[in-house]
């Protein structure tokens, strides 16, 4: 079978089937019902039409379907915004510019308006740091609270937050809140980013949290999953590690086991040694 008999067969699927949604769009309607589906049906069968080149059928279709799709609530702005740009594309194949140009714009206004504005957010995150910076705990945790109101539900900039909670918790020597929003950040960022730096900075502080309390199996946990990230991506030698090397050193001190005291104290003396060197070197 040659692709334009498979199309005409797909093409007579999707009539057969809009044929079927239409009798169940009357009924629907008259319940004040919109039905996604057909909206999908629309736009299926005008990426047909648009296959077959009959581009005035395909423009039709999918204007129908993004009139029930924008109608529609919830529904996935990607899905919305693509139906709107198959419509530019339909409008510029029958020579339509301005048309297709107006389809493209608005696809693109949609999906610029389903991007969040965190700005506030963002100004409500520094306000709670400076109050931390001034051991105004109490008005540090109230911005920080204002700002995450201020997201949508799991945002990555709430792992920000929470992170914040975390330090000021740790900082107002509340031990017990600051594992609980170190936690709450790494929750997040875990999903969003699982070897980034960031989230080995969380590991690396939750650790010292833990350190703090006494609790030195969950902080060489946790000193150890920076350690993993942070060679990862920075490798071994990188200055910004050799703290995580000095903790873990100091942490197994602590437990009494010196083969791993030793082994990280040699890490971070040879980053320590090394930076030395480039610096002597530079002059």
């Amino acid at each position: 079978m040659c692709i334009r008999d498979r199309a005409y067969n797909a093409q007579k699927k999707y009539e057969e089937a809009l044929a079927n949604y239409q009798k169940a769009e009357e009924i629907d309607s008259q319940a004040g019902v919109q039905d996604i589906d057909l909206a999908i049906i629309y736009n299926n069968l005008g990426m047909v039409h648009s296959s077959l080149m009959n581009y005035e059928k395909a423009k039709d279709s999918f204007k129908k379907s993004h009139e029930i799709a924008s109608k529609l609530s919830p529904l996935p702005v990607t899905m919305v915004a693509q139906i709107q740009r198959n419509l530019g594309t339909a409008y510029n194949n029958i020579g339509d510019r301005s048309g297709a140009v107006m389809c493209y714009r608005e696809a693109e206004n949609i999906e610029v308006k389903s991007v969040p504005d965190i700005s506030d957010a963002r100004k409500y995150n520094l306000m709670g740091l400076a109050y931390a910076n001034e051991r105004k705990f109490a008005d540090a945790y109230q911005s920080y609270a204002q700002a995450l109101t201020m997201l949508p539900e799991d945002h990555e900039f709430k792992g920000v937050i929470y992170e914040n909670f975390g330090s000021t918790y740790a900082q107002a020597d509340d031990l017990a809140f600051a594992k609980e929003y170190y936690l709450r950040s790494i929750s997040i960022k875990e999903k969003t980013a699982e070897i980034h730096p960031s989230l080995a900075t969380t590991y690396n502080n939750l650790g010292l949290v833990y350190l703090q309390a006494k609790e030195y199996i969950n902080a060489t946990t946790y000193f150890e999953k920076a350690e993993q990230i942070y060679e990862t991506i920075l490798g071994p030698k990188n200055g910004f590690i050799a703290v995580t090397y000095r903790n873990l050193e100091y942490v197994y001190r602590i437990l009494g086991d010196k083969s791993k005291e030793a082994a990280y104290n040699r890490k971070a003396d040879g980053i320590m040694n090394s930076s030395k060197a480039d610096e002597i070197m530079k002059k």
